[in-house]
This record gives C-alpha cells, structure tokens and sequence, in this order.
C-alpha cells in the first residue's frame, strides 16, 4: 500500500468522529450555543492530523486498518478530554471570551 493511501485512509478515519457530532446535532432543534465554525473547523483539523499521523506511523499494509487506526486516535482522544458536566453559557459569554479549549471539550463530548 502506497504512503498516499494510508494518508488518504487515516485522514478519512479521522473525519468520521466529528461527521458523526453533525449528524448527532441534526435531531437537535436549536444546536447548543458552544457549536461555532472556529469549533467544529478546528476539531476537524486536529481529528484529520491525529487520524494521518497515527495511520502512516504504524506502518500498515491495509486500507481497513488505516481508517480504523485513524477512526480510533481522535476518537479516544476526544473522549479522554470532553467535559459533559460542564454548564451551558449564555451565548454572549461564548463571543467575550470563553477559551476555544473549553468549547471543543463541549464539543467532543457530544
């Protein structure tokens, strides 16, 4: 397998998890205010970078096992980090100021 598919493979891996966080937010009436483009862009990033680096430094040899392999790191790595206890803010508190950390943890415990 070239390094361009396991690329490719460990960066599709690494989408799914926040793919799912928007499907998820569909059945939501109102989605919650933390959810902005700076978040969900930002999260994509990281979850791509984990899902390539961890594909290509494992050296394997298929497909299934790149994007399974770049599924898993940002999956557990966001779920290691996410806070669902935390409490809703108002969403004049979100534009002051919030660090942006706080509202991936929100978002990755979706």
């Amino acid at each position: 397998m070239t390094a361009w598919t396991i690329l490719l493979c460990g960066a599709i891996g690494g989408a799914v998890p926040d793919l799912l966080r928007l499907l998820a937010l569909r059945r939501e009436p109102v989605a919650p205010k933390f959810v902005t483009k700076g978040v969900v862009c930002l999260s994509f990033v990281v979850s791509i970078w984990l899902g390539v680096t961890g594909a290509y430094s494992a050296h394997l040899s298929h497909a299934w096992e790149a994007i399974l392999l770049g599924y898993a790191l940002p999956q557990l790595l966001s779920k290691i980090l996410s806070d669902r206890n935390a409490e809703e803010q108002p969403l004049s508190v979100y534009r002051l100021g919030i660090p942006a950390v706080w509202r991936i943890q929100r978002w990755w415990a979706l």
